[in-house]
């Protein structure tokens, strides 16, 4: 019997077949890519965060020592430079850190251009130590500050020491860095405050604040890198911004074709060290 040959019908049958296979296996591996490039920003995103809490945590816990030993016979408080040990503004701080070591009130920081999410805070403690970037500071005061930029590399997170005022970046990816402060009034009453509210370097609230409150919103770095599916892990950005209620404020949109992945962490942080805590 002479042997029956592959019908057009059964040879694009077979194609067929054969493409919905390869589909299959290119859907997984693009779905296996996803995944690891997920897994990689979340764990760039995770680690990013833990040095901001350490360096963080290093800078403030001894905000406003002030040793008694060596402080001005009498004195009733302690002798800040900048006014108090904590300083904040809605955006840029003018002058230099170096120069905001002295106590001079005439050297005290101002602050300038307001901008949204990217405040700047200044922390003052006593003692010859090393700035936020392991710079020597010869005493008796070491001034750190903090802000962000955002330039060609993106926006990061620099500071600026009194050992060296020229800001260099820590972190990067910091999108949004906003604070509240907790401020105990003479009468033992507690309030938050806003940076906007607090008011300028020689407002006493500055003197009272035994709690901050640090926020910030992190990005991963490559463009793309989140994957296709990014937009269904989180269809908005989360901010720090909060309503009246003091819940957080719905996220922004993702911008079409943004496949970055982000993260809001917030660190609360008691200031043992200033006049007026109780605890």
């Amino acid at each position: 019997m002479a042997s029956r040959g592959v019908s057009l019908l059964e040879l694009l049958v077979a194609q067929a077949l054969g493409l919905l296979l390869m589909l299959g296996l290119l859907k997984s591996v693009t779905d296996q890519l996803d995944q690891q490039r997920q897994n990689e920003d979340r764990t760039e995103l995770r680690e990013s965060s833990q040095l901001l809490s350490t360096v963080l945590r290093h800078s403030l816990s001894p905000a406003g020592f002030v040793d008694w030993t060596v402080a001005p016979l009498g004195a009733s408080s302690p002798q800040l430079p900048g006014g108090a040990a904590l300083f904040a503004c809605p955006g840029d701080m003018l002058g230099s850190a170096r120069q905001h070591a002295s106590a001079a009130p005439t050297d005290w920081p101002r602050c300038g251009t307001v901008r949204a999410r990217r405040e700047t805070l200044q922390v003052v403690r006593q003692g010859a130590d090393k700035d936020c970037l392991q710079q020597s500071v010869s005493g008796p005061w070491v001034v750190d500050r903090w802000y962000v930029s955002t330039g060609s590399l993106g926006s990061q997170l620099l500071c600026a020491g009194a050992g060296n005022p020229s800001g260099q970046a820590l972190v990067a990816g910091v999108e949004e860095w906003v604070f509240r402060f907790l401020v105990q009034h003479p009468n033992g009453h507690t309030q938050w405050f806003y940076t906007a509210d607090m008011g300028p370097a020689n407002d006493p609230r500055w003197q009272g604040v035994v709690r901050l409150e640090v926020c910030w919103v992190l990005s991963s770095s490559a463009q793309g890198r989140g994957g296709s599916q990014a937009h269904r892990i989180q269809s908005t950005r989360p901010t720090c911004q909060r309503g009246s209620d003091g819940q957080w404020l719905p996220g922004v949109l993702r911008a079409a074709g943004d496949r970055r992945l982000w993260q809001r962490h917030t660190q609360t942080l008691a200031l043992l060290n200033t006049p007026g805590v109780t605890e």
